[in-house]
């Protein structure tokens, strides 16, 4: 079955070659979605709650391997000097979570949030932060920093776990998707041995680095990042200062950190030190040497920001933007042309826990052609954007 055929919604203000897809899809349709971590499962959700039907596949034994089954993190809002756009997306994110945490009543293993500034003039004053007196004689208080409330900690799993049971969605795990392709307006994926596994109108990327095996030219790279539990007597928020440290478990899990382009799981002393040294900042600890330890690969774009939405047509965008770098007026441009029914949604980085759930209903928006979520928040996790970036500079080459 094709997509529905919408007249194309032209914003005289747009970003040339981010708009939305001039198609939109129906409840009715069948969603294929790879990957069951953070992102995977929260546009199934997002999608069956919305009537569609869903079918999640997953190479891993269970849902949320990979960076989703981190043992700890953290949910806070955004932290800036001015209004902009990553703000209040964020912002709106964190809003989200906020009452998902308190609808699906997942236990939270720690409950507010110290962050670090650097002085009292470096932030506006906002409804989620609290100046923070260092008055109160808690040791283990940072000074010069603002209090959360509402912030605070949980294991990302209790979440997926819960998003993931419905009754439109089905999970196929054990099963590594090989390539993708289209055929007849239906979209089908297959494994190592060719075999096809399943076949939708529409089909979503959800497995962080695994999209770069089955797309090219993605934006993603790698982050990978460790933490440690270390046993102390504590309790009290969570603390952020280039890092984070969760008082939880009866000890404290210090981390993460970071190692760009990193894509192996590897434990490493030189990582367990450095979270050992962050934890002795403000807890004494019973031994130096940790409880436990994990370590993860996290999906990340060069800004931040997540990437969610149709993906591009890269033979169209080549050759329709070539000119781009002259400066030419946006009006001379046609719109973006995109792979009809392919969407993509990663790059949560170390934001995932509180990304997850808005953008999916983001891209959920785009899917179905509403007008909930704005051209700006929409245009800045749009899937082009780092594309049209360099066709602008003049430096894409299209693969052969």
């Amino acid at each position: 079955m094709s997509p529905t055929t919408t007249p194309l919604r032209i914003d005289p203000h747009r970003s040339v070659g981010l708009e939305a897809p001039s198609y939109t899809f129906k409840q009715s349709d069948h969603a294929l979605i790879i990957g069951a971590g953070l992102a995977g499962c929260a546009i199934a959700k997002t999608l069956a709650d919305k009537g569609m039907r869903c079918t999640v596949f997953d190479a891993s034994s269970g849902i949320a391997a990979g960076a989703s089954s981190v043992p700890t993190a953290i949910f806070k809002p955004y932290v800036s000097l001015h209004p902009s756009t990553e703000q209040r997306f964020i912002n709106t994110c964190f809003e989200r979570l906020l009452e998902t945490l308190a609808n699906e009543r997942i236990a939270i293993q720690t409950r507010g949030l110290y962050q670090t500034i650097r002085s009292d003039t470096d932030i506006r004053q906002s409804l989620y932060w609290q100046r923070h007196s260092t008055a109160d004689n808690n040791t283990h208080t940072p000074p010069h920093s603002l209090f959360s409330p509402d912030a605070g900690a949980i294991r990302p799993a209790e979440l997926c776990k819960r998003w993931i049971k419905h009754r439109n969605i089905h999970c196929r795990t054990n099963v590594a998707i090989n390539s993708i392709n289209k055929t007849d307006g239906l979209w089908s994926v297959k494994g190592n041995d060719q075999q096809t596994l399943g076949t939708g109108q529409l089909l979503v990327l959800a497995n962080a680095m695994g999209i770069n095996k089955l797309l090219p030219d993605q934006p993603f790279f790698s982050v990978a990042g460790q933490i440690n539990h270390f046993s102390c007597s504590t309790s009290g928020p969570v603390i952020c200062n280039r890092g984070y440290l969760v008082p939880a478990n009866n000890g404290v899990w210090s981390g993460a950190t970071f190692h760009r382009g990193e894509t192996t799981e590897i434990l490493r002393s030189a990582d367990t030190e450095k979270n050992l040294q962050r934890c002795l900042q403000y807890f004494p600890v019973a031994s130096n040497q940790p409880v436990s330890a994990w370590c993860g690969i996290r999906c990340t774009t060069p800004d931040h920001m997540p990437v969610a939405g149709a993906v591009p047509d890269l033979n169209h965008y080549a050759t329709a933007y070539r000119e781009l770098h002259h400066g030419r007026r946006q009006q001379d441009f046609p719109a973006g042309q995109y792979e009809a029914g392919l969407y993509v949604m990663a790059g949560l980085g170390s934001r995932g826990l509180v990304q997850a759930l808005y953008t999916a209903e983001c891209l959920a928006d785009i899917i179905f052609g509403g007008q909930v979520i704005g051209e700006s928040i929409k245009q800045a996790i749009h899937p082009a954007r780092f594309l049209m970036r360099r066709l602008k500079k003049r430096s894409y080459t299209p693969a052969i």
